[in-house]
């Protein structure tokens, strides 16, 4: 799976998540007491809205990513620094590591004793 594909999986799975919990108003009021006063529009608006906000974070994060590519391509192209080129190399760096689950797991092993 590519890491552009994995990155998009998670506000997918948000609006998966969110469309169970579309009915909750009925469940909530079923097990719990003094709740505040709800709507069922009030809930589903908010679920709609909170899985917008998901998909929009995650193409701000892309945008982010493609920045950081741009800041690196810049400095290698011109030879020179670049403003924000050395925050891009930590982002590009770190966002390859996690989008590796085996090298993760390797570092991890390797600087905290876990999954070993």
């Amino acid at each position: 799976m590519s890491f552009l594909t994995a990155i998009w999986l998670l506000p997918v799975a948000l609006l998966l998540h969110e469309a169970e919990e579309w009915n909750i108003l009925r469940w909530e009021q079923r097990n719990f007491v003094n709740l505040p006063a709800k709507t069922n529009a009030g809930v589903r608006t908010f679920l709609v809205f909170f899985t917008l906000f998901g998909f929009l974070w995650t193409a701000l994060a892309a945008g982010a990513f493609l920045n950081a590519l741009q800041h690196l391509f810049y400095t290698l192209y011109f030879r020179q620094y670049t403003p924000g080129v050395i925050t891009s190399v930590v982002c590009i760096s770190r966002s390859w590591v996690i989008s590796q689950p085996e090298r993760l797991k390797s570092i991890l092993c390797r600087s905290h004793m876990l999954w070993c």
